[in-house]
C-alpha cells in the first residue's frame, strides 16, 4: 500500500521468449485511471506519459508516478506500446492502492 505523496515506481519489462532483445517500435506510454470512476488522472497535465528505458537492460522501462495531490483510492496503470510488430493497447501494468 502507498500513501498520497509517495512515488510509485511502475516497471514494464518487454520480453521475448527466446531471450533476445525485442524490437520496440513505439516506446511505452502509461496512463493512470481511477478504478472506481474510470477517469484518467492527469500526470503533469497529460493523460499519458512516456516511460523511460533503463540503461543497460533488454527493454525494461520505468515511470515514477508521484502521487502528491491524488486522493485515496484504487488506481490502474495502463500501458500502450508496439514491439516486434505487435501493438499493445490498454494492457494493465499495475494496480495501485493509496
Amino acid at each position: 500500500m502507498f500513501y498520497p505523496g509517495d512515488t510509485v515506481i511502475l516497471v514494464l519489462p518487454i520480453n521475448k521468449t527466446d531471450g533476445t532483445d525485442p524490437n520496440v517500435t513505439t516506446s511505452p506510454t502509461v496512463s493512470i485511471l481511477n478504478a472506481h470512476t474510470n477517469a484518467v488522472v492527469q500526470i503533469n497535465g497529460q493523460a499519458a506519459v512516456p516511460m523511460s528505458l533503463v540503461s543497460g537492460t533488454f527493454r525494461v522501462y520505468t515511470y515514477p508516478w508521484f502521487t502528491g495531490g491524488v486522493a485515496d483510492g484504487t488506481y490502474l496503470a495502463i500501458v500502450n506500446y508496439a514491439s516486434d510488430g505487435i501493438t499493445v493497447q490498454g494492457r494493465l501494468l499495475d494496480t495501485i492502492v493509496l
